[in-house]
């Protein structure tokens, strides 16, 4: 057998390799943020984040859209922005049309978990192509530690496969979708939207991946012919 990070991946190891044993999906993780705030209450200042590679494959310069479409709408918001990569000069060098978007460049795990803590919404950019399609992010874990809403385009490897109020991944146009989405949103949606963000991140736990994993190992262990050895 094998481990695999998602169901597509396990599809695209077996097409390209011909391997006809079992492939257990593991995802990708997080530990709990602890310093996240259980409840997110309706604030005047929307504010969203991104963690990860600040990369030009992860179409990472959608925030540059995403924050224009929403100074258009009057959204009040601000896009914590952490990581780096090959677009990191771009954002260090941000300029008054981009006042809403803030780099922290990479972070400590305990920088990264408080800066998701003042988050409402975690932005998953990376566009529905095969190598994002079959993909398990770490970001995705920790924005669901965190409590938080999660947007972006609509495919597998950004969480489409995952329910919850959470859930406002878009199959359109997902930068024009969310500003409409996310203006609506009453406190009662947001409490709602943390909870069951929260209770979507217990699959996710790096505990209970641990255990899953674990108790695969034990039972192909289990089934061997022990008298062939």
């Amino acid at each position: 057998g094998g481990f695999v990070v998602s169901e597509k991946h396990g599809d695209f190891v077996k097409g390209l390799t011909g391997f006809d044993k079992s492939l257990e999906v593991v995802n990708a993780g997080s530990y709990p943020n602890l310093f996240k705030n259980k409840i997110r209450k309706a604030e005047e200042t929307l504010v969203l984040a991104y963690i990860g590679q600040i990369d030009k494959r992860r179409d990472v310069e959608s925030i540059f859209r995403l924050t224009r479409s929403f100074s258009k709408k009057n959204i009040k918001h601000r896009i914590d922005v952490c990581g780096s990569g090959d677009l990191s000069s771009k954002f260090e060098s941000l300029g008054s049309e981009y006042e809403h978007v803030k780099y922290h460049g990479t972070l400590s795990e305990d920088s990264l978990f408080r800066v998701l803590s003042e988050a409402k919404v975690g932005i998953m950019p990376m566009p529905d192509i095969p190598v994002w399609r079959i993909s398990s992010t770490l970001k995705l874990a920790n924005y669901l530690a965190s409590g938080l809403a999660v947007i972006g385009p609509f495919h597998p490897g950004n969480g489409s496969k995952m329910k919850g109020e959470w859930n406002l991944l878009s199959e359109g146009n997902w930068i024009e979708e969310s500003g409409k989405i996310l203006s609506q949103l009453t406190e009662d949606d947001w409490t709602a939207i943390s909870k069951s963000s929260l209770e979507s991140f217990e699959s996710l736990s790096w505990n209970n991946i641990g255990k899953k994993m674990c108790k695969s190992i034990e039972e192909k262990i289990s089934s061997f012919d022990h008298s062939l050895y």
